[in-house]
């Protein structure tokens, strides 16, 4: 019983880190048409680009 409180502790953690980052990312790609881009986002559009030429 112990063990799984702390599990589901753990992952309510994640998920709250988890929407907070895709958050970040959203406010990222508004400001994108704006001005530039933040870096995760340089990264992530290469790894898209060499994930897209790979197949």
């Amino acid at each position: 019983m112990h063990k799984l409180r702390v599990l589901l502790t753990i992952t309510v953690i994640f998920s709250i880190i988890g929407v907070f980052y895709n958050y970040h990312r959203y406010q990222c790609y508004k400001n994108l048409f704006k001005k530039f881009p933040c870096k995760e986002d340089m990264v992530w559009q290469r790894m898209k680009l060499l994930n897209s030429n790979g197949q």
